[in-house]
């Protein structure tokens, strides 16, 4: 009894070891996993040895899901790459405020060039608006002088009539101090002159 009671305690220091086997588990070709206490087949598309709880818990990470990681991490530092060119170059172009100062040997040279083409502008507009001007001035001296009362020189007159020193003829109406011009215009004879109205 004294040897049982020495092997029971040897025995009870055994049973984790015998719980801690080692466990392999496989995938097939056809994405099947299996856990085998025997190593995997040379067959299996994967194998890996599994020790305790892990063996038989379940992972929800699909085959290619490290890959598919990998993958989004290297698109997401491409994306930002990308992003901050973006913004350099938009900043350098100046759209966004302060930025990049950048150098241009032309700017100066298109600066000037856009000021003389503005200015060449501005004079044509100047000299088109002074020559309006001009044209509704010759206009306006023309209407009043047609408009303002013309004295000619008479040179005949009979009872019908007058004419002047032009070769115009007038004739009479009312009293006979009255005159009516070729052009209908009523005039009027002061001394040997014909004002028209």
């Amino acid at each position: 009894m004294k040897r049982l009671a020495c092997l029971v305690p040897v025995l009870l220091a055994a049973l984790p070891l015998t719980s801690a086997a080692q466990v392999h588990r496989c995938t097939d070709s056809a994405g099947k996993i299996s856990y085998s206490d025997s190593p995997c087949s040379t067959s299996a598309k994967r194998a890996e040895k599994v020790m305790g709880r892990d063996a038989t818990e379940m992972h929800w990470e699909p085959e290619g899901y490290r890959h598919q990681q990998q993958l989004e991490s290297a698109a997401r530092a491409q994306q930002a790459l990308l992003d901050t060119q973006e913004t350099v170059t938009n900043q350098s172009r100046g759209t966004t405020g302060a930025g990049i100062i950048r150098h241009d040997p032309n700017e100066r040279i298109n600066q000037q060039s856009e000021r003389n083409m503005a200015r060449r502008r501005a004079q044509l507009e100047a000299d088109a608006a002074r020559r309006r001007q001009q044209d509704d001035y010759r206009d306006e001296i023309a209407r009043n002088k047609a408009m303002a009362p013309q004295s000619t020189r008479l040179t005949n007159c009979n009872a019908s009539g007058c004419w002047d020193d032009a070769g115009n003829r007038y004739n009479r109406t009312g009293d006979g101090r009255n005159l009516i011009g070729q052009d209908g215009r009523f005039c009027r004879t002061v001394g040997q002159q014909v004002i028209c109205n």
